[in-house]
Protein backbone atom coordinates (compact mmCIF):
# COMPACT_ATOMS: atom_id res chain seq x y z
CA UNK A 1 0.00 0.00 0.00
CA UNK A 2 2.93 2.71 -0.71
CA UNK A 3 2.16 4.78 -3.27
CA UNK A 4 3.59 5.59 -5.92
CA UNK A 5 6.31 6.58 -8.96
CA UNK A 6 8.03 10.50 -15.02
CA UNK A 7 8.94 13.55 -19.27
CA UNK A 8 9.87 13.68 -24.77
CA UNK A 9 13.20 15.24 -26.61
CA UNK A 10 15.38 18.11 -26.71
CA UNK A 11 16.06 20.30 -29.97
CA UNK A 12 19.72 19.58 -30.26
CA UNK A 13 19.90 16.05 -31.72
CA UNK A 14 23.14 14.86 -29.50
CA UNK A 15 23.28 17.49 -26.40
CA UNK A 16 19.79 17.02 -26.34
CA UNK A 17 20.20 12.85 -25.95
CA UNK A 18 22.93 13.42 -23.41
CA UNK A 19 20.73 15.73 -20.94
CA UNK A 20 17.80 13.82 -21.41
CA UNK A 21 20.02 10.31 -21.20
CA UNK A 22 21.49 11.68 -18.39
CA UNK A 23 18.25 13.18 -16.41
CA UNK A 24 16.25 9.95 -16.80
CA UNK A 25 19.66 7.74 -15.20
CA UNK A 26 19.66 10.35 -12.47
CA UNK A 27 16.06 10.16 -12.35
CA UNK A 28 15.74 6.52 -12.21
CA UNK A 29 17.98 5.94 -9.11
CA UNK A 30 16.38 7.96 -6.96
CA UNK A 31 13.38 6.02 -7.70
CA UNK A 32 15.39 2.87 -7.04
CA UNK A 33 16.25 4.44 -3.82
CA UNK A 34 12.97 5.28 -2.94
CA UNK A 35 11.76 2.02 -4.06
CA UNK A 36 14.59 0.23 -2.12
CA UNK A 37 13.22 2.36 1.18
CA UNK A 38 9.80 1.12 0.60
CA UNK A 39 10.77 -2.30 0.62
CA UNK A 40 12.23 -1.98 4.00
CA UNK A 41 10.14 -0.84 5.33
CA UNK A 42 7.68 -3.49 4.75
CA UNK A 43 4.07 -3.82 4.51
CA UNK A 44 2.16 -3.01 8.28
CA UNK A 45 1.07 -6.44 9.22
CA UNK A 46 -1.91 -5.07 11.67
CA UNK A 47 -3.71 -2.19 11.95
CA UNK A 48 -2.25 -0.37 14.52
CA UNK A 49 1.09 -0.34 12.19
CA UNK A 50 -0.81 1.62 9.33
CA UNK A 51 -0.71 4.62 10.77
CA UNK A 52 3.33 4.41 11.02
CA UNK A 53 3.97 3.11 7.25
CA UNK A 54 2.10 5.58 6.14
CA UNK A 55 3.90 8.26 8.10
CA UNK A 56 7.23 6.38 6.41
CA UNK A 57 5.48 6.06 3.14
CA UNK A 58 4.57 9.53 2.89
CA UNK A 59 8.24 11.13 3.45
CA UNK A 60 9.88 8.31 1.13
CA UNK A 61 7.95 9.96 -1.38
CA UNK A 62 8.24 13.53 -0.27
CA UNK A 63 12.30 13.20 -0.36
CA UNK A 64 11.57 11.56 -3.96
CA UNK A 65 8.99 14.49 -5.44
CA UNK A 66 11.98 16.39 -4.02
CA UNK A 67 14.70 14.45 -5.47
CA UNK A 68 13.43 14.71 -8.92
CA UNK A 69 12.72 18.33 -8.54
CA UNK A 70 15.82 19.10 -7.74
CA UNK A 71 17.03 17.30 -11.44
CA UNK A 72 17.37 19.18 -14.68
CA UNK A 73 15.03 17.42 -17.41
CA UNK A 74 15.35 19.28 -20.89
CA UNK A 75 13.60 22.31 -20.73
CA UNK A 76 11.03 21.25 -23.28
CA UNK A 77 10.20 18.74 -20.72
CA UNK A 78 9.94 20.56 -17.67
CA UNK A 79 5.96 21.22 -17.28
CA UNK A 80 5.58 17.07 -18.48
CA UNK A 81 7.64 16.30 -15.71
CA UNK A 82 6.21 18.69 -13.23
CA UNK A 83 3.18 16.72 -13.84
CA UNK A 84 4.29 13.61 -13.58
CA UNK A 85 6.01 14.66 -9.79
CA UNK A 86 2.77 16.29 -9.16
CA UNK A 87 1.24 13.07 -9.98
CA UNK A 88 3.46 11.58 -7.69
CA UNK A 89 2.60 14.00 -4.46
CA UNK A 90 -1.33 13.41 -5.37
CA UNK A 91 -1.08 9.87 -5.13
CA UNK A 92 0.85 9.89 -1.78
CA UNK A 93 -1.80 12.09 -0.32
CA UNK A 94 -4.22 9.50 -0.82
CA UNK A 95 -2.72 7.62 1.18
CA UNK A 96 -3.55 8.58 4.70
CA UNK A 97 -7.32 8.31 3.60
CA UNK A 98 -6.43 5.01 2.04
CA UNK A 99 -5.45 3.70 5.34
CA UNK A 100 -7.96 5.09 7.28
CA UNK A 101 -11.11 3.62 4.91
CA UNK A 102 -8.79 -0.05 5.36
CA UNK A 103 -8.98 0.42 9.12
CA UNK A 104 -12.90 1.99 9.01
CA UNK A 105 -13.15 -1.28 6.79
CA UNK A 106 -15.06 1.20 4.69
CA UNK A 107 -15.29 -1.01 1.50
CA UNK A 108 -17.22 2.02 -0.70
CA UNK A 109 -14.23 4.69 0.39
CA UNK A 110 -11.78 1.99 -0.10
CA UNK A 111 -12.18 1.31 -3.53
CA UNK A 112 -12.59 4.89 -4.39
CA UNK A 113 -9.42 5.52 -3.19
CA UNK A 114 -7.88 2.39 -4.44
CA UNK A 115 -8.96 3.33 -8.16
CA UNK A 116 -7.79 7.03 -7.87
CA UNK A 117 -4.39 5.60 -6.99
CA UNK A 118 -4.42 3.40 -9.68
CA UNK A 119 -5.18 5.69 -12.10
CA UNK A 120 -2.99 8.07 -11.17
CA UNK A 121 0.07 5.09 -10.62
CA UNK A 122 -1.01 3.89 -14.36
CA UNK A 123 -0.65 7.42 -15.74
CA UNK A 124 2.91 8.50 -14.20
CA UNK A 125 3.35 4.76 -15.47
CA UNK A 126 2.66 5.19 -19.11
CA UNK A 127 4.72 8.57 -19.19
CA UNK A 128 7.54 7.09 -17.54
CA UNK A 129 7.79 4.38 -19.83
CA UNK A 130 7.07 6.21 -23.13
CA UNK A 131 9.86 9.22 -21.76
CA UNK A 132 12.74 6.52 -21.65
CA UNK A 133 12.18 5.07 -17.79
CA UNK A 134 13.41 2.06 -16.28
CA UNK A 135 12.48 2.32 -12.34
CA UNK A 136 10.41 5.45 -12.18
CA UNK A 137 7.03 4.87 -13.11
CA UNK A 138 7.33 1.04 -13.07
CA UNK A 139 5.26 0.81 -9.83
CA UNK A 140 7.70 2.89 -7.86
CA UNK A 141 5.65 3.02 -4.27
CA UNK A 142 2.89 1.32 -5.53
CA UNK A 143 0.07 0.79 -3.30
CA UNK A 144 -1.20 -2.76 -4.92
CA UNK A 145 2.18 -4.04 -5.01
Amino acid sequence: MAVAAFAATLLAACSGDDSKGEFVAAADEACREADERISEIGRPRVEEGIHDYVEQAQEISADLAADLRDLDPPPEDVARVEGMIDDLEAATDLLEPLAQASIDRDAEALEAIQQEVQRITDDVSEFAESYGFEVCGAKVLDPMR
